[in-house]
């Protein structure tokens, strides 16, 4: 038997706009693939992090934790992450996508 460990890492995401831009609500998908996971007791590759109202010439960092198992083989992963910007309507102003690598080893 083994015990039911994970390994954590920190994701932080800085978001910032022009500062004759603005103000915005700002929302983040982000998507992992296995053997990573946003959720430490379970398998879950998609999640939506709510970042905040972004104002012009500021900046907002929030973290999210990302979870695996220890006996995980190395390798790199990928994290997808998509950033939406709503205006004063509601509706989506502009959509930014960014995939990242995460590299593990023993």
């Amino acid at each position: 038997m083994r015990p039911n460990q994970t390994d954590e890492v920190s994701l932080n995401i800085r978001t910032s706009i022009p500062d004759n831009e603005g103000p915005y609500w700002c929302e983040c998908d982000i998507e992992v693939e296995a053997p990573i996971s946003l959720a430490m007791d379970r398998e879950l590759s998609y999640g939506r992090r709510r970042i905040g109202i972004l104002m012009p010439g500021k900046a907002i960092d929030q973290r999210v934790n990302l979870y695996t198992k220890k006996v995980s083989v190395q390798g790199s992963y990928k994290i997808k992450l998509i950033m939406y910007l709503y205006g004063e309507s509601g509706a989506i102003f502009k959509r930014t996508e960014k995939t990242e690598e995460i590299k593990f080893s023993q």
